[in-house]
């Protein structure tokens, strides 16, 4: 889905104070303007395949593997950091994760 990033990025800059380590599918090119224009600066400074394990029925692969990123995310000195109000609809959280 197209954005779904939002919420969690606007959530991760609300709460940061300094800096914000964001892990991200390797394929996004998204993430270095949102924080340039969110007052941040982004260094991109890993990359990894990850193994995904099977997690739903209708899965048949027992695991898969994707690309992932990670960026390290600096508070820009000088920018002001917008106030927001992050509503308890704006995350998804599911209980049912198996990296917990």
């Amino acid at each position: 889905r197209k954005f779904a990033d939002r919420p969690f990025l606007k959530a991760a800059v609300s709460l940061a104070r300094h800096s914000i380590h964001l892990m991200h599918s390797a394929g996004v090119r998204h993430v270095e303007p949102w924080s340039r224009d969110a007052g941040w600066h982004a260094s991109r400074w890993l990359e990894a395949e990850l193994t995904l394990p099977n997690s739903y029925a209708h899965q048949r692969k027992i695991r898969v593997y994707t690309d992932a990123a990670m960026w390290w995310l600096q508070k820009r000195r000088g920018a002001v950091k917008p106030r927001q109000r992050l509503a308890r609809s704006d995350f998804v959280v599911s209980s049912r994760s198996r990296w917990a």
